[in-house]
């Protein structure tokens, strides 16, 4: 278990400039002990995003003329087996990991709005069920991603859905970013999809504590597609 559960640090030449904000799979919300800055949703659907660092419009414009990323989370329709190894502790030099399965189902929303799935984990955490929501928006070609779990709604103290990771798909990788907390100091996370096949995806989830020049990975989901009604 010793080469498992090694500390994986991504370097700052691993990241990329200009995405801002992250799914939480989005699954950061897991015990990260945060209290950021909450994105409130309003009737008109329209967000407050004071609070985000925007990707430049000349980044948006020139992504948003090569491709339409509507339809980058469709491979995620379905179900899916997750075998989990997640960091016990974050950011405190900690090297040992838990490995646990989860089952997950998803689904898109009308209207090509997005997507959402639920996150079964089984016996690793009694009754803990989580669910992620995709939102993409056509005019800056971006995906926003929510994390919901039933143990705290996803809401903040004051009601409001917690921040999203933000970010999109290039050449087949998908980078999700935002500011959070983390024992009551300033991190930033970041999710990232890759070898994503028909019948299989991997999911990681990574933080940094010194604005991005270095990153610890705390949790990776091997997925593979699995037929209706088999765990």
């Amino acid at each position: 278990m010793a080469a498992d559960c090694r500390q994986r640090v991504y370097r700052a030449a691993t990241s990329r400039p200009g995405v801002a904000g992250i799914e939480r799979s989005g699954r950061c919300a897991l015990e990260t002990g945060r209290n950021s800055p909450c994105l409130c949703l309003t009737l008109c659907g329209q967000p407050n995003m004071a609070w985000a660092k925007p990707i430049s419009g000349d980044a948006m414009t020139t992504h948003s003329t090569q491709r339409d990323g509507a339809r980058d989370f469709d491979f995620l329709f379905g179900h899916w087996h997750i075998a989990n190894r997640r960091l016990v502790r974050r950011l405190q030099g900690c090297t040992e990991w838990e490995s646990f399965d989860a089952a997950s189902t998803a689904h898109p929303l009308p209207g090509g709005i997005g997507n959402f799935d639920e996150f079964n984990p089984g016996s690793w955490r009694a009754g803990f069920i989580g669910m992620s929501l995709r939102i993409f928006n056509p005019a800056t070609q971006l995906w926003s991603i929510y994390w919901l779990e039933n143990q705290t709604g996803g809401l903040d103290a004051s009601g409001c859905l917690q921040a999203p990771v933000v970010g999109r798909f290039v050449d087949g990788i998908g980078i999700f970013e935002c500011d959070d907390m983390l024992d009551g100091r300033k991190i930033r996370v970041r999710y990232t999809w890759s070898n994503i096949t028909a019948d299989s995806a991997r999911w990681e989830q990574a933080m940094s504590d010194d604005s991005g020049q270095s990153w610890e990975c705390n949790w990776v989901m091997e997925m593979s597609r699995r037929s209706q009604g088999k765990q």
